[in-house]
């Protein structure tokens, strides 16, 4: 996706979710320019920046693939509510490392980050994540109308309680260690992981 028509290209895409070989070409070239621009920004020493847009780009690329591999388009929610929660998983990890202490001197990513700037990204990926999965349930086509929303709960709970061990216990420095050591994170996992298949067609 060229730099003058990548902003053209996003608005297709989002306002088309229709599968076609063209969009799945979008999809990629809005990775590869995701990827480019983080490349970009530690170019110019925004290590920080960098750090997000790569984690952004990758998970978007994860979310592609896993389409791929059980042939289903992606949707357009989905790759938001992908992109929100990798966000969101990435600046709690941040916020661990700075109320420990840690600056630039130890991680040069850490660069240009307070935690107060952290406090309200982290609050604003997690409304994007559970938005996103709310709008990817209304129009999944794989899931039962009367269902739809079966799921979201343990989503908004999921989320909620990882907020509150990030707040309240300064965790969040591992998403894999908060997933095994909280057992209200891996019930709402388990939770939804049922819902979903309860809700299948």
């Amino acid at each position: 996706v060229a730099d003058e028509g990548f902003a053209a290209a996003v608005h297709g895409l989002l306002r088309d979710g229709k599968p076609t070989a063209g969009r799945s070409a979008l999809l990629g070239g809005v990775v590869r320019r995701q990827l480019v621009h983080a490349g970009e920004l530690f170019a110019h020493g925004h290590h920080a920046r960098g750090a997000q847009a790569v984690v952004g780009g990758l998970y978007l690329l994860r979310a592609l693939l896993g389409c791929a591999l059980v042939h289903v388009e992606p949707s357009n929610w989905l790759l938001l509510c992908s992109y929100a929660l990798a966000l969101f998983m990435a600046l709690a990890k941040r916020r661990a490392d700075v109320v420990k202490g840690m600056d630039s001197a130890h991680r040069p990513v850490l660069d240009g980050y307070t935690e107060g700037f952290l406090d309200q990204a982290i609050g604003i990926s997690a409304c994007m994540t559970i938005i996103g999965y709310a709008l990817y349930s209304m129009e999944a086509t794989v899931l039962l109308p009367s269902r739809k929303f079966t799921a979201l709960p343990f989503v908004v709970f999921g989320v909620l309680d990882y907020l509150r061990v990030v707040h309240v216990h300064r965790g969040g420095g591992s998403p894999v260690d908060m997933l095994l050591r909280s057992p209200t994170i891996l019930l709402c996992g388990v939770g939804w992981l049922l819902a979903t298949l309860y809700s299948l067609h």
